[in-house]
């Protein structure tokens, strides 16, 4: 026993220790990282170019890794870079589990894939929209269908796409004067639900598929159409406690598909409903249509990195939009505000790095036994 625990002791520390070489603060690096540590891991990379340029005019893509046989029956996703900016953690995540862990350590008739900036253009351009201004995790709505209205946005819209409002969010007294009278939690619920009827906006879900949306249908046609089983692990951060990974699934209160996640995960795995973390109900959301999508048992999970007061990402989102908008008037603060969302959504100390480094490799180990519990207790029934 000692010597297990020693040899245990030993790969903790390893992961400890190698954490901040697996994670970059820009795109072109952590593409770089990526396609080196798949290379070094031998998994099959596929790339889909992105149609437009990084502000240093570099090529951008959806790369995608997969790590086992393409026709496993159990299939592990992990998606970085939905939100765009926050890609740099879940990057981060697929390097260390490629760096770290090997084709041997799985189990049978099982496969990882990685889906790796499924928000090139965003990430490269330190956004959480996609190139189109579009929450890509809003974007995953029937558009033949009646779209759902948000009535506190629209009740702050005029506020936000003011050309005279020439100062930061966290001084504009008319913003001041709505989280006076109504909170921060109503902002939030106005901003993040998701709306549908402002292209300029914030929150746009989009008035069809985006660029980034289609592709993902594309790869999962490819990749996952197969799998009996599956578990989908999409990496973001901006709420939640400080470097801890929140669990939360789409997945109704009192679900069936609740009950195997916790079964998976644990009891700490949050129905988005129930979880007081996210003040708002998300629609168009990306796992929620994964996991209609998918012909096998899904169980899809969003890990939500804490980083810093929910303040802070209500402001953020609030300048970026106004400099989308009236980019001659706020040129100036460009640089600032670019750092500042990077920043926020990519903290990078070197503790919030390792938790975000061994959460994830947890909840990667987690996801590939629960699907093989599953299967030994159906052969054993």
């Amino acid at each position: 026993m000692p010597a297990l625990v020693s040899a245990g002791m030993k790969h903790l520390t390893e992961i400890i220790d190698s954490a901040p070489g697996f994670f970059a603060s820009s795109y072109a690096e952590a593409r770089q990282l990526f396609r080196d540590a798949c290379i070094v891991q031998g998994a099959a990379l596929f790339e889909h170019p992105h149609p437009l340029k990084g502000p240093g005019g570099e090529a951008l893509a959806i790369d995608v890794a997969l790590v086992g046989p393409a026709d496993a029956s159990n299939l592990l996703v992990v998606i970085s870079g939905t939100h765009g900016v926050e890609g740099f953690a879940g990057s981060g995540c697929q390097v260390g589990w490629l760096r770290l862990y090997s084709r041997a350590d799985l189990p049978p008739d099982t496969a990882v894939l990685l889906v790796h900036m499924l928000n090139p253009w965003g990430c490269a351009w330190a956004r959480r929209q996609t190139e189109d201004n579009v929450d890509l995790n809003r974007n995953f709505c029937d558009f033949d269908e009646t779209l759902p209205d948000n009535p506190l946005y629209e009740a702050i819209h005029n506020m936000i796409v003011n050309p005279m409002a020439v100062v930061r969010a966290a001084k504009d007294p008319s913003l001041a004067a709505f989280r006076a009278k109504s909170g921060d939690a109503a902002l939030a619920v106005a901003l993040f639900s998701g709306q549908y009827q402002h292209s300029d906006g914030v929150g746009y879900g989009g008035s069809q598929a985006t660029w980034s949306n289609n592709t993902l249908r594309t790869i999962v046609a490819k990749h996952a159409m197969t799998a009996k089983r599956a578990v989908v692990l999409d990496v973001h951060t901006g709420l939640g406690p400080y470097g801890y990974g929140t669990l939360l699934s789409a997945e109704p209160a009192g679900s069936f598909g609740l009950q195997r996640a916790r079964s998976y995960f644990g009891p700490g795995v949050s129905a988005v409903s129930e979880d007081a973390s996210v003040p708002y109900e998300v629609h168009g959301n990306l796992l929620a249509w994964l996991a209609q999508e998918l012909p096998g048992e899904i169980t899809c999970i969003a890990i939500e990195f804490g980083t810093l007061p929910l303040a802070g990402l209500l402001e953020l989102q609030v300048d970026d939009c106004r400099m989308r908008n009236f980019h001659d008037a706020w040129a100036a603060l460009s640089t600032t505000i670019r750092r500042d969302l990077t920043d926020f959504f990519f903290p990078a100390t070197a503790d919030w790095l390792q938790a975000a480094l061994l959460r994830s490799s947890q909840m990667i180990h987690l996801g590939l036994r629960g699907m093989q519990y599953d299967v030994a207790q159906r052969t054993a029934n």
